[in-house]
């Protein structure tokens, strides 16, 4: 029973984070800061680890076996936690962080501006994110000029 708890909550986990990894432009990823975000997607190696463990706990596998299992486990999970930001952040927000940086904090007084959820049905790829980057470096410059109120 409980490989079957371990094993399910594993997949599930893997799943959630998956789906952020490759799922569509989310506003939580530039709402809250790409060192927070980055760390979200920790349920790829931390469902590995917990599959592993699912695997462990099985009455067919021996001793023997069982407790290197365990302990590739704990290291899928500390791996996870080291390499996880470089290596599982997305790359539209890696793009965003390089190529546009500078405007974080702009791009996310323009997404409190607009609210979350008027945001998130705009932005769904990345040809739509730049085209909105575009749209706000534009407003900024008028703005700074004097052009717009």
């Amino acid at each position: 029973m409980v490989s079957l708890i371990l094993f399910t909550l594993g997949v599930i986990i893997v799943g959630i984070g998956i789906h952020r990894y490759k799922g569509p432009i989310s506003v939580w990823c530039i709402a809250y800061g790409s060192a927070t975000v980055s760390y979200s997607y920790l349920g790829i190696p931390i469902g590995v680890s917990l599959i592993l463990l699912a695997l462990a706990t099985l009455p067919i596998v021996s001793d023997k076996w069982g407790m290197p299992i365990v302990f590739l486990s704990i290291a899928a999970c500390i791996l996870g936690l080291i390499f996880a930001k470089r290596l599982l952040t997305p790359p539209w927000l890696r793009w965003l962080e390089e190529e546009h940086g500078t405007i974080l904090p702009m791009l996310q007084r323009e997404i409190q501006k607009m609210g979350p959820e008027n945001w998130n049905r705009r932005i769904n790829t990345q040809a739509e994110l730049e085209e909105w980057i575009h749209e706000v470096k534009l407003r900024r410059k008028r703005e700074a000029m004097g052009l717009e109120n």
